[in-house]
This record gives C-alpha cells, structure tokens and sequence, in this order.
C-alpha cells in the first residue's frame, strides 16, 4: 500500500521495471511459503503425514488465482495486451479509485483496532516491526549493493520496497487461516506509522533516486 506509491514518487519510470520484477516473484512465493505452512500445521494436526504434492500444487494455484492483487495484475496485463486505454471516463475512474485505494484501506484497518485492540499484540507487533522496518531493509541493501552489484536504482527500490510497511497480503493470509488476524492488523498499523521515521533514512541511505 506505500511502497509502490512512494517508488513511484522516489524514482518515477526508472523504478517501474525492478518494482514490477518484485511484485511479479513476491507475490507466488509469499503465497507458495503461506500456503506450505498453512498445510503442514493442518495435516500435523489431523495426524496425516505428507501432503500429496498434487494436492499441495492445488492449493497454491487456487491462492494465487484468488489473491486480489494477483487478480489486479493480472487484469491489468491483459488491459494492456488487449490495447485498452485509460482515457476518457473509464480513465478518470480507474485513476479516482487508485487514489482511494490506499486511504480506505489504512482507514479500514485502523477501524479493526476496535475490535483486537492493540494493547493484547504490542510486544509481538513491535517485533515485526523492527525486523520488517530495520532488519529486513539492511540485508536487503547489503546483499543488493555489496554481494550481488545491482544497479543503484535496482538497489534503491529494493531496499525501499524491503523498508515499507507490512502490506495487506499479512492481513488477507491471516483471515483466510483464521487466525493471528488481529497481531497482522497491528502489525500492518504499527508498521505503516513507524516507517514514516524510517523511509527517509532508507531512501536517503539506498540512493539511486
């Protein structure tokens, strides 16, 4: 919900291709982890032993086909290739309902917090955070810059991408299992007023805007 925005802003189209490179591989293998994890504590519990790797494929696809944003990126794949414009009135919808996107969703989320409260998640919750808002961008920009030698804008939406605050995916995954919702709430709350001190030192740091 921020990164993408703020890569945008940061560093305009020269961002476009390493940002849309990680959303491309992020996304299946978030889902793939989370759809491995979810199975196993499932089949642990019920006492079965191996998940049958038909089965397991199954699942994933099934995730990844139902996933919002896989079905946003792909209806935007196929606008593309179909040669569909944004102009005119649909344009100046679809533009209307991206500018909104973000907000509602924060405000959404901040609304939950009514409902699981912060109070019973914060020790937790500030873990994530500092792995997700600290730990996570380091390691990013050490392996992007010194070990692998990417481009500096490559690095720089990287590390900045890694530095934002846990997405919606924490929150879709965590309803679907039915359970940790209310630690991912926090944790995507917590995360998203935090890194409006960290961005700047990440983005500062990573350079290549």
């Amino acid at each position: 919900m921020i990164g993408i925005p703020l890569v945008f802003t940061a560093y305009g189209p020269r961002g476009d291709a390493p940002l849309l490179f990680l959303l491309s591989i992020h996304l299946p293998v978030m889902t793939i982890a989370a759809t491995l994890m979810f199975e196993r504590i499932e089949m642990a519990e019920a006492g079965h032993g191996r998940m049958p790797w038909g089965h397991f494929a199954r699942r994933v696809s099934l995730n990844i086909v139902r996933n919002p944003i896989a079905i946003g990126i792909a209806a935007g794949a196929l606008a593309r290739w179909a040669g569909l414009s944004l102009d005119g009135p649909f344009g100046t919808i679809v533009r209307e309902l991206a500018d909104t996107a973000v907000p509602c969703a924060l405000f959404a989320l901040g609304m939950s917090l009514k409902r699981y409260g912060l109070r019973d998640h914060l020790g937790a919750s500030s873990v994530i955070v500092v792995l997700k808002l600290v730990v996570m961008p380091a390691v990013v920009l050490v392996m992007a810059r010194y070990v692998f030698g990417l481009p500096p804008v490559w690095t720089g939406v990287a590390t900045v991408v890694a530095g934002a605050s846990t997405g919606v995916n924490a929150y879709l995954i965590a309803s679907r299992a039915g359970a940790g919702v209310g630690l991912a709430c926090n944790a995507i709350t917590l995360s998203t007023v935090a890194a409006t001190l960290t961005t700047g030192f990440w983005l500062s740091l990573a350079g290549g805007g």
